[in-house]
């Protein structure tokens, strides 16, 4: 689809980003959306984006430091952040949530130019032989980068005890092996937690990418990931379908996200 264009390198800026989904998106003779230039899928990695990316590349912080008091109506960003994603659905229509059903089945059907996604779809995209694709670091912009960092960790609880106790401390010690961190890395993408391992892919093409932005990444505290992920995405579709400023789902998002910090925190 690049080529199809004359682009060899990948959009750099956010600026950059809307111009070429503006060239790849296509449209049917009734000006409907039959490929998309971006997808723009709140549901899947996008409220991360919204969150800890563009939050911060206009300006603002989404949480105070002890990740008690929502900020992102308070600082920089304002709603502007949300206007800006909202526009490129409404005004530019390079892309919709649920186009082709979900953004992961819009790009492995070639029917998406570009997405954003965690390492961890490398696995998905790397089983579809007919998908001609390649990993950039997220768009930078006002020369600031930012990303999203998840992790999670293995434990053995206090269920385990005798044989079973044996047994876990033994399948713990294998799965953070070197082995086989390499061999997880390689069929699903998630990045291997041992540095020296993780190394040694910096300058891969496709894992390269994700490695080189923890360098400046952000892990969001979630008190309650599905309620705070509903939060904005219920924002967006406010602006998006039902017309409310985006000032006032900004405000509304902020209050509601607050709503749930306070009743973890209190408890």
């Amino acid at each position: 689809m690049f080529k199809e264009i004359g682009l060899d390198q990948p959009p750099s800026t956010l600026n950059e980003v809307i111009e070429v989904a503006k060239e790849l998106s296509k449209y049917d003779k009734k000006g409907n959306l039959i490929r998309a230039g971006f997808t723009m899928q709140p549901s899947g990695q996008h409220h991360h984006w919204l969150r800890e990316v563009l939050v911060r590349q206009f300006g603002g912080v989404p949480y105070t430091s002890d990740n008690k008091t929502v900020l992102y109506d308070k600082t920089g960003a304002g709603s502007d952040v949300l206007q800006w994603y909202v526009d490129r659905i409404v005004k530019d229509n390079i892309g919709f949530p649920n186009f082709l059903n979900d953004d992961v089945t819009a790009f492995q059907s070639n029917m998406a130019a570009m997405t954003i996604d965690g390492s961890f779809r490398l696995g998905t995209l790397d089983a579809n032989k007919s998908l001609d694709y390649g990993v950039a670091e997220l768009p930078e912009y006002n020369g600031i980068k930012s990303n999203f960092a998840s992790f999670w960790a293995h434990g053995i609880t206090t269920n385990a005890t005798g044989e079973k106790l044996e047994a876990s401390i033994k399948f713990l010690k294998y799965i953070t092996s070197p082995k086989a961190m390499e061999l997880w890395l390689k069929n699903t993408g998630e990045l291997p937690a041992n540095p020296e391992i993780a190394s040694k892919y910096y300058d891969d093409p496709k894992y390269g990418p994700f490695l080189k932005g923890l360098e400046y990444a952000h892990a969001t505290f979630f008190a309650d990931e599905k309620a705070q992920r509903e939060v904005l995405m219920n924002a967006i579709d406010e602006v998006y379908l039902k017309g409310i400023s985006a000032a006032e789902a900004w405000k509304k998002a902020a209050g509601t996200e607050q709503k749930v910090l306070d009743e973890f925190w209190n408890k």
